[in-house]
């Protein structure tokens, strides 16, 4: 395993934030925007009712 010294840390280390720093400048200003949501109800599915979804315990 090789070891760096600490200026060669550092340097990755502003390196990484600096390119972090550029993707996060480059985003899309509202990421809900993309966001997509899957809605059961444009597929064709039909919701269960509560009496469907409700257990019966037989002791």
């Amino acid at each position: 395993m090789k070891t760096i010294s600490e200026e060669q840390l550092q340097a990755f280390i502003l390196k990484a934030r600096e390119k972090k720093n550029r993707s996060q400048a480059t985003d899309v200003p509202d990421p809900l925007s993309h966001l997509v949501v899957d809605d059961p109800t444009s597929k064709g599915s039909k919701r269960k009712n509560q009496e469907e979804t409700a257990r019966i315990s037989i002791e």
